[in-house]
């Protein structure tokens, strides 16, 4: 498979590469540094920007990151896996 085949542990589907470009805004980075670091062109992490932010219904990196925390802390807390379990 390839790096943007979809992985366990990607929330809302993401693909692997596009959970790598979250991952980099999460530290902060900037597009240009994220580019950098993935050894991509910045127009690739807005292509993948705009993947995560329509997979994730939100408009902005601030927001993307808030829905990435709120999944995170209902996964730690085990909210999510009970409520599958139930149903």
């Amino acid at each position: 498979m390839g790096s943007d085949s979809k992985q366990v542990g990607c929330p809302d589907g993401l693909t692997r590469r596009e959970w790598e470009v979250l991952q980099q805004v999460l530290q902060g980075c900037t597009n240009k540094e994220a580019a950098h670091a993935l050894f991509c062109s910045q127009r690739t992490i807005e292509f993948h920007l705009s993947q995560i932010y329509r997979k994730l219904n939100v408009r902005n990196r601030l927001q993307a990151m808030r829905a990435v925390v709120s999944v995170r802390m209902l996964q730690n807390q085990g909210i999510g896996e009970r409520e599958t379990r139930s149903a």
